[in-house]
């Protein structure tokens, strides 16, 4: 049985996660973006890690897939963490673990 969501919003596209916290999702941080993508060279389409390779194929070589020589590597970005608890033991934890919401500094103010 499923007791917790855990879901992210990305720095790298500007996301605070507004829509988590306007639904009471409990913020807990900063995860740490360590793992890279690739843009293909040729088409400009982005992939995450686990579907590029040095040959060209994936899954035993019955794939195809994009070489890592055809793409630029790029840097992962750090992602903000929410979690939200489906019974009341977590409820508990995630009170524990919360941590205020992080704000946009940089919006227009009507």
């Amino acid at each position: 049985m499923v007791k917790l969501i855990v879901s992210y919003a990305d720095t790298g596209q500007n996301h605070l996660g507004t829509i988590y916290q306007a639904t009471n999702w409990f913020y807990t941080g900063i995860s740490k973006g360590d793992t890279p993508s690739y843009i293909h060279k040729e088409t400009g389409r982005k992939y995450h890690n686990r579907n590029v390779s040095i040959t060209g194929f994936k899954d035993n070589n019955t794939k195809r897939c994009p070489k890592v020589s055809d793409c630029i590597e790029v840097k992962g970005t750090d992602k903000h963490k929410y979690i939200f608890p489906l019974d009341k033991a977590m409820l508990d934890m995630c009170r524990q673990l919360s941590k205020p919401y992080p704000k946009n500094t940089h919006a227009a103010i009507a």
